[in-house]
């Protein structure tokens, strides 16, 4: 018989109640492997969790924006975005997407290109515009206008 363990991985929201945040099960004795665990993005509400996502995919990242909207990036498929947080609609991105983020209404992902050079997109309202990488990215915030990327 296989043991499972689980671990928390990442967290949005303002308050504990309507938290999003990654889980991860895996097995026991050799720790979460990508493609071989499985990933999900659940919500703390009235004091119980819900799965809304998840799979054997592997989930790197959430973000929540100014207006309530669920950003989960994906390492191989992109993001998924949840407007209402609850229905998830599937962006492709070329590469690996490593994370997710941004301030106020400026999202962004970040990652891999399929020639391994970094790459970035930020969120349109509709979909993602590749922008201009600094390097490789691990976590991305601001305020206002001003953003900032660390790596």
């Amino acid at each position: 018989m296989v043991e499972l363990d689980h671990v928390f991985a990442a967290a949005a929201g303002s308050a504990l109640e309507g938290c999003y945040f990654i889980g991860l099960r895996h097995r026991l004795d050799t720790g979460f492997e990508p493609g071989r665990g499985e990933c999900f993005v659940c919500r703390l509400a009235a004091g119980r969790m819900r799965v809304l996502l998840g799979g054997t995919a592997w989930l790197t990242g959430l973000h929540v924006d100014s207006t309530g909207a669920l950003f989960v990036s994906v390492s191989r498929n992109g993001v998924h975005v949840a407007r209402d947080g609850e229905r998830f609609q599937a962006f492709d991105l070329p590469g690996t997407t490593v994370g997710v983020g941004g301030w106020g209404a400026n999202v962004f992902a970040w990652g891999l290109a399929p020639d391994g050079r970094p790459r970035m997109a930020r969120w349109t309202g509709a979909g993602f515009d590749a922008v201009t990488s600094p390097g490789f990215v691990s976590r991305l915030d601001g305020v206002g206008e001003l953003g900032f990327a660390v790596g």
